[in-house]
């Protein structure tokens, strides 16, 4: 399966059910509908929702934000190397680096920052079940408190094996982990009753692209959605390990951290939205017809 562009002129897909109530049969998963460039929003490597309903990201020079319309604003200049980031509960945004100093920085709405750790060197950060944030990078996978800044190293880059840790993820009590691979391997790591990982990191899927992955996400389904620099394409990898190529881009098109639209303010809660760093720093709606994992129906 192989998204094809949406035309102008032709009409969207159904919407996907997004409200309680409703109903999604996983094992019927619709054809992707398209990729729509959106006109106000920008990111690099990272974006993420405020808690007004704002996309957030970085437009190579500052931070921005924008709405589903359009409409933008300068939230944050002169930040420095932004790559991935989230939104706390109290409406800190936290961003990561893994040039430099390798900082991972607050922010708060009004704009203020703060060093939560530095030498981490990770590119990818989630907030996990425990309320901590999760992150890899350069020199591996990392726990860290989100107010005093104590890191828990939870496994250190592999060598040895030519294997860097880049992403992660959580579904159903397990930490999933995108890498920097020639074998293009996601692994799973089930996770113990105090929340940490136990044992060894678990071979999930194998052949998901090159071996740069730099976006992982869920859907409600189970279904994991990677985005892969070398290949420079979307992937999906069902909960059995079936690898599918959902987007195929160009080598300038390729896009890096996804995030789930949230349904409110014109984001659809079925489609994924892409920063791309190589061309301009575009934003890109994948309308995939599959809610997110923080959807609220039931799953058939």
């Amino acid at each position: 399966m192989l998204l094809t562009l949406l035309a102008c002129g032709q009409p969207e897909p159904a919407p996907a059910p997004d409200a309680p109530g409703e109903t999604f049969d996983c094992a019927s998963l619709p054809e992707p509908g398209g990729e729509i460039e959106l006109e106000g929003p920008r990111g690099y490597k990272g974006l993420t929702f405020d808690l007004s309903g704002n996309l957030v990201g970085w437009d190579e020079n500052a931070l921005i934000k924008s709405t589903y319309d359009g409409d933008w604003s300068v939230f944050l200049p002169g930040l420095e190397d932004p790559e991935q980031m989230l939104t706390l509960p109290n409406g800190d945004l936290v961003v990561t680096s893994s040039w430099g100093a390798g900082n991972m920085t607050r922010v708060t709405p009004a704009g203020g920052t703060s060093r939560i750790a530095s030498g981490l060197l990770a590119y990818s950060v989630v907030r996990g079940p425990d309320g901590m944030l999760w992150g890899a990078g350069w020199d591996g996978a990392y726990r860290v408190h989100p107010q005093s800044g104590d890191v828990d190293t939870l496994v250190t880059t592999r060598f040895e094996d030519d294997l860097s840790y880049r992403t992660v993820a959580f579904f159903e009590g397990e930490l999933y982990l995108g890498t920097v691979d020639d074998h293009g391997r996601v692994f799973r790591w089930p996770l113990g009753d105090d929340g940490l990982p136990v044992g060894d990191p678990i071979l999930y899927a194998e052949g998901v692209g090159g071996g740069w992955h730099d976006g992982l996400v869920f859907d409600a389904c189970g279904n994991l959605y990677v985005t892969e620099y070398e290949s420079a394409a979307l992937y999906r990898v069902s909960p059995d390990g079936e690898v599918t190529t959902v987007v195929q881009w160009t080598e300038r098109e390729f896009g890096h951290g996804l995030v789930w639209g949230t349904g409110q303010d014109g984001w659809r809660a079925d489609a994924l939205y892409v920063p791309k760093p190589n061309d301009g720093a575009l934003v890109t709606e994948i309308v995939l017809g599959v809610p997110g994992p923080n959807w609220q129906g039931e799953l058939l």
